[in-house]
């Protein structure tokens, strides 16, 4: 596993000389009984200024090569982001001198794509963190630091290596009272957490950075659909299941409110996270894609309820009630709910009551405008007249703030389809329907309608689907019967999304039916 290091720099040891397999086993085999402290020396193992000279791992393949060259790059990273220029070798030509952040995120994408790589990665890192001349000065700090982010990412596949880096950061972590005391025992915490949660996909991004390099969790902000927001600590290993049980116990939502769910808002765009996904990968793919795209947009994690299933909301729990009121108001002015012009006037007059206070002729007009721009979908807003809203206003005067909220409500949940999650998609496949649709997706299974329309046009029972199939950009459903029944091909970026809902709400029903078969089962004989 270990490369020899060559004992003097002259043509013969310096040349690069590769071995197949079978030249390395003899190697191997002529090497058990040698005596391995004269030729591993104590600076094979402990921190060094210069370069290496050949990778401290033997890397074999087909690429050996070219996996050397990136060793020994990776290393030279290391030095580089502990403030030393090494007098030999070069890193990442992607990597400027000082772009500490860019040098780490190179540095695990490497690790995530090899496990070689990765291997003699923590070899290197081990070596620059043991026997450090000055332990709590900034070089060792920073290798720290580099330590304790790849810990949350990836973690060596090979168990010799892997016992290798507990041992060291069990013995650097035994005077905690130092910095490098510190630092290993927050990589201990890190490299359990992923040796449990997997490795990452992704590397970290710079709010991981600047988070990890202090020893502390990954702080982020969680919004929801009224616009606030609330700070969050998790740690690099945290999936989306993890996060939303601990943003409920944050906004004080009973455990047993079910159905929620992190979404990954980026502009327009919308995407729900699933169950065992890594929070911090989701950070850092959209803050590439933003980088890459020179977007000014950020990415809001948003926390709201994604299945709905009957009684949809304890009518005893004011979190949950509020929350599924502001979701509501979002369908409602994102046009993902069907209304019309008087409706929409109407609920516009409630949240004028809310806002404004109760009616009063001192209300200018110039306010109903600021409520049409805020809570009327934007198609309908040149129609909507400030006056209609007042007077709706002025019809409402006498309710209170709560009233209005629950009549708000109210009014959404008695559509039929209320729950139902709302795709625009396209479709040719078929001359008996339009070509833009609305295709809702809820408890009951999926409906078809025109778009901003109430009724459906067509409706399917899960138990009717016999196939659903997603691609990138199309999702077809097949009912009643592979050979002989009903195919539709809708065009949508979101049929994955689609897909894991159909998937999510079968087996909501699955569950359901289980437990009223294991309750029928256990009742008691007449």
């Amino acid at each position: 596993m270990l490369q020899e290091p060559p004992e003097k720099a002259n043509f013969l040891t310096t040349t690069l000389r590769r071995y197949n397999r079978a030249r390395l086993e003899r190697l191997r085999r002529a090497r058990e009984g040698a005596d391995f402290e004269k030729i591993f020396k104590q600076s094979f193992w402990s921190y060094s200024k210069s370069m290496l000279k050949q990778p401290l791992s033997v890397l074999e393949g087909e690429k050996g090569d070219e996996l050397e060259d990136t060793a020994l790059k990776l290393f030279y990273t290391i030095q580089q982001h502990a403030g030393i220029t090494p007098s030999s070798g070069s890193g990442f030509m992607e990597v400027e001198a000082d772009d500490c952040v860019t040098m780490i995120q190179l540095a695990t994408q490497k690790c995530l794509e090899k496990e070689a790589l990765c291997n003699e990665f923590y070899l290197q890192l081990v070596k620059q963190t043991t026997d450090q001349p000055d332990p709590n000065g900034r070089i060792n700090i920073q290798n720290w630091r580099f330590m304790c982010l790849t810990c949350g990412v990836v973690v060596p596949r090979n168990k010799v290596i892997l016992n290798y880096l507990q041992a060291h950061l069990r013995r650097c972590s035994l005077d905690p009272h130092t910095d490098e005391g510190k630092y290993a025992q927050f990589a201990m915490q890190c490299l359990n957490r992923t040796i449990g949660a997997k490795n990452r996909k992704y590397p970290p991004s710079y709010r991981e950075v600047q988070c990890i390099i202090r020893r502390r969790p990954i702080h982020e902000r969680f919004y929801f659909m009224d616009s606030q927001f609330r700070g969050v600590e998790f740690d690099a290993s945290a999936t989306t299941q993890e996060v939303v049980a601990v943003v409920k116990e944050r906004i004080g939502l009973l455990p047993r409110a079910m159905g929620f769910s992190l979404f990954e808002v980026f502009g327009q765009l919308e995407r729900n996270m699933l169950p065992n996904e890594k929070v911090a990968d989701a950070m850092f793919k959209w803050e590439k894609y933003a980088r890459s795209t020179h977007s000014p947009k950020t990415l809001k994690l948003t926390f709201k309820k994604r299945l709905f299933v009957k009684p949809f909301m304890n009518p005893n729990d004011s979190i949950e009630f509020r929350l599924l009121l502001h979701q509501a108001i979002d369908d409602v002015v994102s046009d993902r709910f069907p209304l019309s012009l008087s409706e929409a006037v109407y609920l516009a007059g409630l949240r004028a009551q809310v806002v404004l206070g109760p009616y009063s002729e001192r209300i200018d007009l110039v306010d109903y405008h600021s409520i049409i721009e805020r809570y009327v979908p934007k198609y309908m807003r040149t129609r909507a007249r400030p006056e209609d809203v007042a007077r709706k206003h002025r019809d409402h005067g006498d309710l209170s703030e709560q009233e209005c909220n629950e009549n708000y409500l109210l009014f959404i949940r008695q559509w039929p389809l209320y729950g139902s999650t709302i795709f625009d998609v396209l479709q040719g496949y078929t001359g008996t329907l339009p070509k833009n649709l609305w295709l809702a997706v809820n408890e009951h299974g999926v409906h078809i309608l025109k778009r901003r329309e109430k009724e459906p046009l067509v409706s399917y029972e899960y138990k009717d689907i016999v196939n659903y199939s997603p691609s990138l950009k199309n999702l077809m459903i097949v009912t009643e019967s592979l050979t002989k029944g009903t195919k539709f091909v809708f065009n949508t970026s979101q049929a994955s999304q689609i897909a894991h809902l159909i998937r999510d709400y079968t087996r909501v029903i699955v569950e359901r039916q289980r437990l009223s078969q294991s309750g029928y089962s256990r009742r008691p004989p007449r």
